[in-house]
């Protein structure tokens, strides 16, 4: 007697183990032809609305509904036409929306250039006087990356944030400086942190360093750096591990040459993690290919469910 709902984006990054369950479905569905005729006669009935219907329908249609407004950067001109733009699979129209000059979505053609849009929302939680300050600058930005390693992924990136902190006074000689975002990586029952908890340094009235958390329910506890479990330092994250986050300012870096990383689904989640702004720096030659390439998994699922 059990019903199922899958909710999610059908256009964001496949898992990375085999399968991509909810893009699959919603590929057979189609609902971008419309519903089927008897969801359409029920919503009709229920609200008023009619909706659009496809025929012949596929037997997924009366099951699937496709949301179409965007809560978190519908009003960003340039954020919300890139990402409906590859959503409908306009590569011309999504590089248009990059090219116009939008305040809210910039290209930018070098690292440091990239660097130095966000570089003041990176100080602001090695200010911030308070663990509440902190967590909450660090919730305003964030480095995304295609890859781990190279001279553009996540660990090269950290790398960068932390040279450009010390230029600026900050002792990052020690990794327990205040204002280090802290990303756990392995599930802890005894300290009650999870994988993907993010955390921020802060030091005691006493000078002692501790690693504020902040819960669901707004609360903020504060653990020893001793008792943390695997953990790694978070200014920069790959996308991969950024799903389901949004920030209000990212900085999305692609890799510095052609490979696995440059696609369409990686470049549209990455910039759609932003409520803002977002930075984009990426090689014009390899962009173009990129928004167009859209990997499709082969489980037959799709086929499955379209019989």
């Amino acid at each position: 007697n059990a019903r199922l709902l899958l909710v999610g984006d059908r256009d964001q990054l496949a898992a990375i183990a085999a399968g991509q369950v909810l893009g699959e479905l919603c590929r057979a569905a189609k609902p971008e032809r419309g519903v089927g005729s008897q969801l359409a006669t029920f919503v009709q009935a229920a609200t008023g609305m009619v909706l659009p219907t496809q025929s012949p329908a596929s037997p997924l249609a009366d099951h699937t509904i496709a949301l179409r407004e965007n809560h978190r950067f519908g009003q960003q001109p340039g954020i919300g036409g890139f990402a409906r733009a590859l959503a409908d699979r306009d590569t011309a129209a999504a590089l248009t929306s990059l090219r116009a000059g939008h305040a809210d979505l910039l290209h930018a053609a070098d690292a440091e250039r990239a660097l130095a849009e966000i570089a003041p929302l990176l100080f602001a939680a090695t200010t911030a006087r308070t663990a509440e300050q902190a967590l909450a600058a660090l919730a305003t930005v964030r480095i995304l990356t295609a890859t781990r390693h190279g001279p553009l992924g996540a660990l090269a990136w950290n790398r960068r944030v932390e040279a450009l902190l010390q230029q600026r006074g900050v002792r990052v000689d020690s990794p327990w400086y205040p204002g280090r975002p802290v990303l756990v990586t392995q599930n802890d029952s005894q300290s009650r942190l999870w994988n993907g908890d993010l955390g921020v340094v802060v030091k005691t009235p006493e000078g002692r360093p501790m690693v504020a958390f902040q819960g669901s329910d707004g609360s903020v506890r504060q653990v020893q750096p001793l008792r943390l479990p695997a953990h790694e330092t978070a200014w920069a994250m790959t996308v991969h591990k950024a799903q389901g986050s949004e920030y209000d300012t990212i900085l999305l870096s692609m890799p510095d040459r052609a490979g696995p990383g440059w696609q369409a689904p990686l470049l549209y989640t990455g910039i759609s993690r932003a409520r803002r702004r977002a930075v984009l720096l990426a090689d014009p030659g390899l962009l173009g290919p990129a928004l167009a390439h859209w990997p499709q998994r082969t489980s037959g699922l799709a086929d499955f469910a379209a019989d």
